[in-house]
């Protein structure tokens, strides 16, 4: 009879462990999210500087805690904010008519600016002054006949002015920053 006893203990304890095991392998493939207190404190500096972690764990108490939520202090959660990389940007200038239909621009370095010639005859984009082109040497299209662009990217800040070598006054500049 008391082999019978311990037959029945053991099984109830093998029984609770299994339940527990099969409840423990749930837990961790499919866990729960921890709530969000309405007091969550954000933060981006420590995120942004590889504190906390990559795997999303939560200083929340676990649903299995004995603590109240008046005893758990509030979540913290850690957002990383930071910007990767910003896109440069290209604007399109057209000529036509004589005329740039761009004379005033505000661009960031690494932006471009795209010249289009709409005209029935050649141009020449070219830094200023006219006709020696110091500012900015390297700004040059050369000869753009009708329907052909030319691209210009903004490596330094500053300003630059621009005009069409063959019609000087047809000009405009960017102001880079």
């Amino acid at each position: 009879m008391k082999t019978a006893g311990i037959v029945v203990v053991v099984i109830v304890i093998l029984a609770a462990l299994g339940f527990w095991y099969k409840n423990q392998g749930d837990s961790t493939q499919n866990p729960e999210p921890a709530p969000i207190s309405p007091t969550t404190e954000t933060k981006d500096s420590d995120a942004a500087l590889g504190g906390g972690s990559a795997s999303g764990e939560s200083s929340a108490p676990s649903e299995t805690s004995s603590a109240t939520a008046e005893d758990a202090a509030p979540a913290t959660v850690k957002v990383n904010t930071q910007v990767i990389a910003e896109v440069a940007k290209n604007i399109n200038a057209s000529y036509s008519s004589g005329a740039f239909d761009v004379t005033s621009l505000a661009l960031k370095v690494g932006d471009s600016l795209t010249f289009k010639n709409n005209s029935d005859a050649a141009i020449r984009v070219s830094s200023n002054p006219h006709p020696v082109h110091s500012e900015h040497p390297d700004m040059d299209s050369g000869m753009l006949q009708p329907g052909a662009s030319w691209s210009y990217t903004f490596k330094v800040a500053g300003t630059y002015g621009f005009h069409n070598h063959l019609n000087p006054g047809a000009a405009g500049s960017v102001t880079v920053k």
